[in-house]
């Protein structure tokens, strides 16, 4: 589960920085810098992810979180990611490692 959650929150970066550089994500209409947290969503994919063994509560909070910032920051286009890492927090157990 670790290594899904890690490749989820690469994948949050990844699509974050390619939607801007692309113009897919066009900051003149939005709060600014919304692309941004496309990327803050895949770090704390990242984080999450790290956490899974160590304290699986927190590691769930930290993931949704990366869900919901992912879907604020870049739309649809977190769709993937984010399904990926929902899949994590529903799988995830106590002794899971």
């Amino acid at each position: 589960m670790k290594k899904l959650a890690y490749i989820a929150g690469v994948l949050f970066i990844l699509i974050s920085i390619f939607a801007q550089m692309t113009s897919l994500i066009d900051d003149r209409y939005t709060i600014g810098s919304i692309w941004f947290i496309g990327v803050f969503a895949g770090f704390l994919g990242l984080i999450g992810a790290s956490k899974v063994g160590e304290n699986y509560e927190k590691a769930k909070a930290i993931l949704l979180f990366s869900v919901i910032f992912g879907f604020i920051g870049i739309g649809f286009y977190a769709i993937i990611p984010a399904l990926l890492i929902l899949y994590v927090l529903f799988q995830i157990r106590p002794k899971d490692r």
